[in-house]
């Protein structure tokens, strides 16, 4: 599988979590496995961070196993706002930070890399979250420095 191809399916797959976040008012944390012939998603009985570790070490071994294509990582989490750089003191956790604001995340790992794609998105006054307008992303060299970067590194 291609960049491209890569970059399309990831798109899809933010376009469904964006779809699910105004749908349900939040985006469940999932891992798909992705293949020319399937997408396989895996979900945890509970999202904590022993659960995420161990999920970080599984996918590790499928990617080198050469059966997938690429690894996605959708997930919805607290981040702070990248236009007020001066005020990101960390005194306090980041769900708590006067600056925090809610993001959607989809984490495409491959062979080529690790392409994320972010976005941030605003509720109204009834807590409904408000579709974001735009979705940043970029592709890194998929480094292993957390539970799902780099879940390729090994594999290359």
């Amino acid at each position: 599988m291609n960049r491209e191809q890569i970059e399309q399916i990831a798109e899809g797959m933010m376009q469904m979590a964006l779809d699910n976040l105004e749908r349900d008012g939040y985006v469940a944390f999932a891992a798909l496995l992705v293949s020319n012939r399937s997408i396989t998603p895996l979900l945890l009985a509970r999202v904590d961070a022993e659960q995420k570790e161990r999920l970080g070490a599984f996918l590790r071994f499928l990617a080198s196993s050469g059966q997938y294509d690429a690894i996605a990582i959708v997930s919805e989490a607290w981040t702070l706002d990248p236009s007020k750089q001066a005020s990101l003191s960390l005194r306090v956790p980041v769900s708590e930070h006067p600056n925090r604001v809610e993001g959607v995340f989809v984490q495409m790992a491959s062979r080529h890399g690790d392409l994320m794609l972010t976005t941030h998105f605003k509720r109204d006054k009834a807590n409904k979250p408000i579709r974001p307008r735009s979705v940043s992303s970029a592709w890194q060299p998929g480094l292993a420095s957390t539970n799902f970067g780099g879940l390729f590194a090994s594999a290359r």
